[in-house]
Formats: C-alpha cells, sequence, structure tokens
C-alpha cells in the first residue's frame, strides 16, 4: 500500500510539472505568435507604404508621358497642316497658270530675229502660211512674243520658243492639232514644232526628254509626246507609252538609248 501511495504522489506530481510546462509553453507561443504577427504587420505596412510610392511615381510618369505626347500631337498636326495648306496653295497656284496658259501654245525652232519688228504681225501670217490656211481666216490672236529665257548669244544655241496667245481656246486647239497632223513642217530650212503652253513645273519636267527625243530623231525612230508628260515611242514591236523620262531611258535601254535621268 505504501509504494502504491508513493507512486500516486509522483505521478501526481509529473502530472502537474506537465501542466507548468504546458501553460509555460502556451505563453510563449502566443508571444512569438504576437511578435511575428507585429512583425508581419510592420512589414506588409511598409511593403503597402512602397507600393503606393511607386503607384505615385508611376502615375508621375504617365501623366508626364501623356503631357509630351499631347504636344508632339499638337506639333504634329501643326505640320501636317502646314504641309497639307502647302501642297492645296501649290496645286491652286498650278492651277491658276495652267488656265492662264489655256489659250496659248508655243512655236519651236523659229531663228532669233526672225520676225524683224512687230511679233504680233509676223506670227499670224507664219501660221496661215504654215498651216495653208486662208489669208482671211481670224486667228484672234491678242500676244505674241519670245519667251522670257535670256536671249541665246551663240548662233548655234537654241532659239527661245515664241509664245501666242489666242483669244479663243477651240481655234488654238483647231492650229494646234492641224501642225500636230502634218508630219513635218518646216520654215527657212529648220523644222518648227508647235505645243501647247506648259506651266514652268511640267516644262521642266518635259525637259529630262530632251536627250531621249534627240537620240530618237537620230535612230530614226518615231515618237509623240502626249499630255501632260508623257511620251509614246513606235517601236518596231509596237507603241509604247512611257509616263516618265526615267521609265523611258529605262525602258528604252534596250534599243540602243543610253542617256541619265537625274
Amino acid at each position: 500500500n505504501k509504494s502504491k501511495k508513493l507512486r500516486h504522489i509522483h505521478s501526481d506530481a509529473a502530472l502537474a510539472e506537465m501542466k507548468t510546462m504546458l501553460a509555460e509553453l502556451k505563453t510563449d507561443f502566443r508571444l512569438d505568435l504576437k511578435s511575428e504577427m507585429k512583425s508581419l504587420r510592420g512589414e506588409m505596412k511598409n511593403g503597402f507604404e512602397r507600393l503606393e510610392e511607386k503607384v505615385t511615381m508611376l502615375n508621375e510618369t504617365v501623366q508626364k508621358l501623356d503631357s509630351r505626347l499631347e504636344a508632339e500631337h499638337r506639333i504634329i498636326t501643326s505640320v501636317d497642316r502646314n504641309a497639307v495648306s502647302e501642297r492645296l496653295l501649290s496645286f491652286l497656284l498650278q492651277n491658276l497658270e495652267h488656265q492662264e496658259r489655256r489659250s496659248n501654245l508655243r512655236i519651236y525652232g523659229v531663228a532669233e530675229d526672225t520676225e524683224s519688228g512687230v511679233m504680233l504681225k509676223f506670227i499670224d501670217p507664219l501660221i496661215k502660211d504654215l498651216l495653208n490656211l486662208p489669208l482671211e481666216f481670224n486667228l484672234g490672236i491678242e500676244r505674241a512674243h519670245r519667251s522670257l529665257q535670256k536671249k541665246p548669244t551663240n548662233p548655234t544655241d537654241s532659239s527661245r520658243s515664241i509664245v501666242v496667245s489666242f483669244s479663243s481656246f477651240q481655234v488654238k486647239e483647231s492650229v494646234l492639232h492641224g501642225a500636230w497632223k502634218k508630219k513635218k513642217i518646216e520654215f527657212n530650212r529648220s523644222q518648227i514644232f508647235f505645243d501647247r503652253d506648259h506651266s514652268n513645273a511640267l516644262q521642266n519636267k518635259k525637259r529630262e526628254y530632251i536627250e531621249i527625243k534627240k537620240q530618237l530623231k537620230q535612230k530614226d525612230i518615231r515618237f509623240q509626246s502626249l499630255y501632260p508628260n508623257k511620251l509614246r515611242v513606235f517601236l518596231e514591236t509596237g507603241a509604247v507609252i512611257f509616263n516618265s523620262a526615267w521609265e523611258a531611258a529605262d525602258g528604252l535601254s534596250g534599243h540602243g538609248i543610253n542617256c541619265k535621268v537625274s
């Protein structure tokens, strides 16, 4: 019996000791958990603060980019508007110039000083004679003069063209097509050519064909200038139309036409 009592006492003491240890462990766990939670809340708070700072910085950057893009857009829009305005103005001026020249034609190949006086008195009978028109036919020529280029001093240089202004567009077209129907027109042993009075911009483009036409003549290859700036060439394989001097130079290279067009 005595030994049983002793074992019971030891069991109670061990149980009490275990309860005490468990209580201490719970206390330590609670303290550690509170400390961890506090630390975690602190880290989360700092993390959120840093995140808010980054979001604020990002918003500021986006606002700056928006402002810059808006400013660039205004500049580009302004440039585009100016470019469109310039193109429109150029088109209107070219159209106005075209309307002013609509009733004009040019005659090429008449030697300088052949008129020997008033051009108007010289050109009226000349056109009638070249195109076999009756002397009483009223051409309605309002003005006639040499082109405004500088007069050539070298006799071998090409003479300036003669600009003839008609009061009637229909009469001008009739004269022009009548001249084109003739295969060859000569005056004082020089070949004469009739053409429309083109704008300066178009004349510059047509000048790009000069060397090509020269070589075509040398090779007896027939060609025809088409409005506004095309060239029809009659090859053995058939007629070919070129839309630019560059295209003609490239397309005719296989036919012995060698020239460079800038």
